[in-house]
């Protein structure tokens, strides 16, 4: 029990991709809340809680099977210039960003506070009661526990985006965090009062710097355009870009940023920290309540107007949490963005159909018994005939 006591939410093998010597034990930081740069410290001691997963080990065991292949396939990418993952090794690239996203602490943090504004909300509308009586059954695990399994079974969500490789010009390196896979949105369309970072939304943008060379960069084909590539991998000429980048990815850190080279970030780590320090950085879940005003259309409800009123309600959340701008040069939103309404409070996506099919798929996380693969269960979907860009992962 004792091996497993230490649990790392950022895994060991990751932030060793970014070590600052040649045995891979050391990293430079930078610590938001104390502004302070701390060279050489020890990778071992970043980012764990002790038996953050659980006593027994076994989460953390099926995490670091995980962990091992995927860094095994990010050495391929820095290797070699034209290699692209194959159609496997995506499907296996977003498991681990979906569950690298998921056991942060910063996505525990936001897992805690939806279940706070659940109850609170809950038991506004319905009564304290039918509330508690409602909440027993869908909060049995840790926030932790909930976070990762959530995030994990929504990764299929993800098969659509168009993926890229940005290599960083001679000179310049990609730092990271210990939140470091960065979900954002740049497309505000008239209609939608808060761009979402959520999985299925139109305008989706993912972010993962993978070594100081190479930072994996998907995003939303529907809504942005950019310069055309044989093979998927970017060679960014402009210094510029990779401040960009590392200015969005450095905007998701909980407590830490991570990097190799100060002078490689083409940014101020010190006057970036200030610029943090100054920013909630745990954030926080913003719940909305709808009501129906007739079949499929619903409007913003006042809390006042409708509190213990009893009718048809739909709850959309966000996250509030800092969302980082990318400025990359040749990213832009598209004259004519191809979105889709779902006419509730979920607002634009990014496919109908595919939408409905990776959500129900991850509902059935919640159930105990052995799961289909995201393959078997689309083809036997109603739906899949429907389904635009994410059907060419099923072949």
């Amino acid at each position: 029990m004792a091996d497993h006591k230490r649990q790392h939410y950022v895994p060991r093998s990751y932030l060793q991709r970014f070590a600052s010597n040649s045995a891979l034990t050391t990293i430079s930081i930078g610590n938001i809340s104390s502004q302070r740069l701390i060279r050489g410290a020890s990778i071992r001691d970043q980012c764990y809680k002790n038996f953050y997963y659980g006593k027994s080990g076994k989460l953390e065991i099926a995490l670091s099977a995980l962990e091992g292949t995927s860094i095994a396939l990010f050495r391929k990418i820095d290797a070699d210039d034209d290699y692209m993952p194959s159609a496997s090794e995506r499907e296996l690239l977003w498991f681990y960003v979906s569950t690298l996203r998921g056991r942060t602490e910063a996505g525990e943090l936001l897992m805690a506070s939806f279940h706070e504004g659940s109850a609170a909300l809950m038991a506004k509308l319905y009564g304290p009661e039918k509330a508690q009586k409602a909440l027993e059954g869908l909060r049995p695990r840790r926030d932790v526990v909930d976070s990762l399994r959530a995030h994990t079974m929504s990764s299929a969500s993800l098969y659509d985006l168009r993926l890229l490789f940005l290599k960083a010009p001679s000179g310049a390196e990609f730092l990271t965090t210990d939140a470091p896979v960065v979900q954002t949105n740049m497309f505000r369309p008239a209609m939608q009062r808060v761009p979402s970072p959520g999985m299925i939304t139109s305008g989706l943008i993912v972010i993962l710097p993978i070594s100081p060379t190479h930072c994996m960069f998907a995003f939303d084909e529907g809504v942005y355009s950019y310069r055309p590539t044989s093979t998927g991998r970017v060679v960014l000429s402009s210094p510029g870009d990779v401040a960009s980048i590392n200015r969005a990815v450095s905007e998701s850190a909980l407590r830490n940023v991570y990097f190799r080279e100060e002078t490689c970030l083409r940014l101020s780590i010190p006057k970036r920290l200030k610029e943090l320090a100054r920013d909630d950085r745990e954030g926080r879940v913003v719940l909305e309540v709808y009501s129906e005003v007739e079949p499929g259309r619903y409007v913003p409800t006042s809390e006042d107007a409708e509190a213990g009123k009893m009718g048809s309600y739909l709850v959309s959340h966000r996250f509030q949490r800092p969302m980082g701008t990318v400025k990359l040069d040749g990213l832009n939103v598209r004259l004519k963005p191809r979105v889709h309404e779902t006419r509730t409070a979920a607002g634009l996506v990014r496919d109908l159909a595919w939408t409905q099919i990776a959500q129900e798929f991850a509902s059935l996380g919640r159930l105990e018994d052995k799961l289909p693969t995201v393959r078997q269960f689309a083809k036997e979907h109603h739906l899949f005939a429907r389904v635009g860009g994410w059907k060419a992962w099923m072949d």
